[in-house]
């Protein structure tokens, strides 16, 4: 629960950010209206291999229950093979039962460290086609950036000066004091939820803008 920031959370930041920076609201709006038109635009162009990436899921996902389909008798007889019964033992109809081939889910890690920044842009479009692509399949997934210096919420509140020793301490951990071989979570990472399956199409809309 500490760690997991949630999608609603990022998008308070973003709006407060905007917000701050935009003290005009002409400003924002115009700013805003440009975003709209540059993911309606690459939504457009990204089309194509997203319904390419359905269409060989969809295959694949044939082909396996096809080879896992499994043929069993009913033990009604088959009316139609009776008059084959001096030579066919098998005169039963048959059922072929196949599997439903919903027995999976998709987890994504996006690197957000800043060593990313040159190729950020085209890694979250990449991104953005596979969400895009788990929500024509039909499929759960969850996206998660990972990073060990985030400041989001005390970046809004406080600056570090104001912050007392006792809750710095709190935030980041004494390291120091922790023992060889223990799995320390740093008072800085944080797993930034920003898409999920349980997130509604308006708010990944809204998420999709923000990035």
């Amino acid at each position: 629960d500490e760690s997991i920031i949630r999608n609603e959370e990022i998008s308070e930041y973003c709006e407060e950010f905007l917000d701050r920076i935009y003290a005009e609201h002409l400003d924002k709006t115009s700013y805003l209206d440009d975003i709209d038109d540059g993911v309606l635009q690459y939504r457009k162009s990204a089309e194509k291999e997203v319904n390419y990436l359905v269409k060989e899921f969809e295959c694949r996902k044939s082909a396996d229950a096809y080879a896992r389909a499994s043929i069993s008798r009913t033990g009604v007889l088959d009316t139609a093979k009776l008059h084959t019964y001096k030579y066919n033992e098998d005169l039963f109809k048959k059922v072929t039962v196949l599997p439903d081939g919903k027995n999976h889910g998709l987890l994504f890690l996006l690197d957000w460290s800043g060593s990313m920044h040159n190729i950020l842009g085209s890694t979250v479009k990449q991104l953005l086609n596979l969400v895009w692509f788990c929500q024509k399949v039909n499929i759960p997934f969850e996206v998660y950036a990972f990073s060990n210096s985030y400041w989001g919420a005390w970046q809004m509140q406080t600056s570090p000066s104001d912050i007392s020793a006792s809750e710095y301490s709190r935030i980041h951990g004494d390291s120091w004091k922790l023992d060889i071989g223990t799995l320390h979570k740093d008072g800085d990472f944080a797993l930034l939820n920003f898409f999920s399956s349980r997130m509604r199409a308006a708010e990944i809309t809204k998420m999709t803008k923000a990035l």
